[in-house]
């Protein structure tokens, strides 16, 4: 009876110690992201952001950590740093390192390297692309971090093709590369 009763306790507890779980390893994933995010573009300033010092911001995760050149990329296509924004680097921004193999380790996933530059009319948005993630994850990120608003707008933006879901985490930045 004994034994009945524990694996029927098992069977109703194994399920919510996994939500909690999730959801667990989804605070720490918006956590990070948006650390990250402070350390791309603060327009408080406190603390200074890579785009405050830079004054252009960044192509790269790795660029918040490593010191810049003229060759490596700002956010707008086919344009890198000049010598001013090379002298200004006065990093590292943020308190996570990054790796450019790698990218940003999180729990939910990897974020690329690459960072992704979505302009309209308007807005102008800054992304990390995590391409290959638990859409249960998403749907409690998107929870956490935007109540829930939907795979198509706030910070978390997700899609599904072909049995894969990827997710954009998109804020907005300035006009400036």
């Amino acid at each position: 009876m004994l034994l009945a009763v524990t694996a029927t306790v098992a069977v109703v507890a194994l399920p919510v110690i996994a939500q909690a779980n999730r959801v667990e390893r989804m605070q720490e994933t918006a956590e990070i992201l948006a650390d990250v995010q402070v350390s791309l573009f603060n327009a408080s300033n406190t603390p200074v952001g890579f785009r405050q010092d830079i004054q252009q911001n960044a192509g790269q995760l790795t660029e918040l950590n490593t010191p810049i050149t003229s060759a490596d990329p700002n956010s707008c296509p086919g344009h890198t740093f000049g010598t001013p924004q090379v002298k200004n680097w006065a990093g590292p921004y943020g308190r996570h390192v990054i790796d450019g193999t790698v990218g940003l380790v999180t729990p939910i996933g990897f974020g690329d390297n690459n960072l992704v530059r979505v302009d309209s009319a308007t807005t102008h948005r800054l992304a990390i692309s995590f391409p290959d993630v638990d859409p249960l994850d998403v749907g409690v990120l998107d929870g956490l971090v935007d109540t829930g608003d939907g795979s198509q707008s706030g910070l978390i933006r997700w899609s599904t093709s072909g049995g894969v879901t990827s997710f954009l985490y998109s804020f907005l930045i300035d006009a400036t590369c």
